[in-house]
């Protein structure tokens, strides 16, 4: 079986390659807590799930959060069993699970639950699985959870939206919105450094005819069609270069100065196309500062990562 490692909201997983990430819809904050939820769906179903909720103050019992969980599952499933339940551990954190069946549905499911003290987080992985293959699916479900980083150390993370990967700074970056569109996938990051904004625009063949009429389209299509533009956003000339073995990318600066207050806002625009995707894609790099040798240098690197990737 292959494999593929995705990353989201800063927890890599390592899944089975035919499985594809799944989210779901905002809701409307209630408290100042972070929350995160993600998912994987393979041809036929949803196969796991993952959400998370920052820990503001004191941690919670793991053992009081899985008995919550538990009595939610008896309140919607009457015939709920509980099969086994104990203690593992999680990348080093030890965790609480329950392996549970639903007789009549034929369905058994594995919930497990537990705290990172690296990322200060609360973390529910859950699974569900038809009793008929549980030899092989229960066995898959254990490994893919054994091997979940919710607090990965390297330099740069994953972000693994659909059709669009974008690697950053790990430290502190947080994602601060998103849109998943047919046709367009948009993230937005915030860091220490710098402020990014990504885009995946499909169909490229009905935008452009070939990768140097790209600029031109992207300065009259832009306005009106990506979502998170900042309103002094407006790119000027593009510069033609080459990544990669021949990937042609555009590059355009804006400076803007503004003299009450006297401030600097830097806005650096990438643009490229995969013609094996038909996908176009754009980042947009925002500073609020002048660019230091070291923001140069993370910005190369995260446009390279980004062309190889996409």
């Amino acid at each position: 079986m292959k494999y593929q490692t995705l990353g989201w909201q800063h927890i890599l997983i390592k899944v089975p390659s035919d499985w594809h990430l799944v989210f779901e819809k905002e809701k409307p904050k209630k408290t100042e807590k972070k929350t995160g939820y993600f998912g994987f769906h393979d041809s036929k179903a949803k196969r796991l799930e993952l959400s998370w909720a920052e820990i503001l103050k004191k941690a919670p019992e793991i053992k009081s959060v899985l008995e919550d969980y538990r009595k939610s599952l008896k309140k919607s499933y009457k015939k709920l069993k509980i099969r086994t339940e104990g203690t593992r551990e999680v990348n080093g954190h030890k965790a609480r699970y329950l392996y549970w069946e639903l007789e009549n549905e034929k369905i058994q499911g594995y919930t497990i639950v537990w705290i990172c003290t690296q990322s200060y987080r609360l973390v529910i992985c859950t699974s569900q699985f038809s009793i008929e293959k549980k030899s092989t699916e229960k066995p898959l479900i254990m490994e893919i959870i054994s091997q979940i980083d919710c607090h990965p150390d390297e330099a740069f993370l994953i972000w693994s939206a659909p059709n669009l990967e974008i690697q950053s700074p790990s430290s502190k970056t947080e994602l601060i919105k998103k849109d998943f569109l047919i046709g367009l996938t948009f993230i937005h990051l915030r860091g220490e450094d710098l402020d990014l904004r990504a885009y995946r625009i499909g169909l490229a063949d009905q935008k452009v005819e070939n990768p140097d009429e790209i600029p031109k389209w992207y300065k009259e299509y832009f306005k009106e069609n990506l979502p998170g533009i900042p309103s002094k956003y407006t790119p000027s000339e593009f510069e033609k270069l080459i990544y990669q073995q021949k990937r042609i990318t555009w590059k355009s600066i804006q400076r803007i100065e503004k003299k009450f207050p006297k401030s600097l806002t830097y806005f650096e625009t990438f643009l490229w196309s995969n013609l094996n995707k038909n996908d176009i894609y754009c980042i947009i790099f925002a500073m609020k500062k002048p660019l230091t040798t070291k923001t140069r240098k993370l910005i190369e690197t995260i446009i390279k990562l980004a062309i190889r990737a996409n």
